[in-house]
């Protein structure tokens, strides 16, 4: 059985606090949110540090990227190789093969269901799947 864990808005602002905290002296121009995940992150951290958003990375080098969480890696090796300013993200799982600038390290296998997502636990199985065949 899939164990799926839900991630609450309370959490939420409590690792953008963190979050913030950690990037408050890293000087970058726009902050940028992977599609999906990384964009409701990306608004939020925009607010907290008064800094702009970007729907165009390509824009300028100094960009910050941003997601919710770190699996695989993919999304960080992407943004490493255009040179952004940096990556950061809300999570980012201990087995993940590339770290970052995090709020938490999470060293469980769940699946992570955050508050933006859908909640329905049949459509968080099926995305866990999708995840886990990749």
């Amino acid at each position: 059985m899939v164990q799926i864990q839900q991630y609450t808005w309370q959490t939420f602002d409590r690792d953008i606090t963190i979050l913030a905290s950690k990037l408050q002296d890293i000087k970058f121009d726009l902050i940028y949110g992977n599609p999906r995940g990384g964009l409701p992150v990306a608004v939020a951290l925009s607010h907290k540090l008064e800094v702009g958003l970007t729907t165009d990375p390509t824009n300028t080098s100094n960009v910050l990227w941003v997601d919710d969480i770190i699996d695989s890696g993919t999304q960080l090796i992407a943004a490493k190789q255009l040179n952004y300013a940096g990556y950061c993200a809300l999570l980012n799982r201990s087995t993940a093969a590339c770290h970052c600038l995090c709020a938490q390290i999470i060293d469980h296998a769940a699946w992570i269901v955050f508050p933006w997502e859908n909640s329905d636990t049949g459509a968080a199985t099926k995305d866990y799947e999708s995840w886990r065949c990749q």
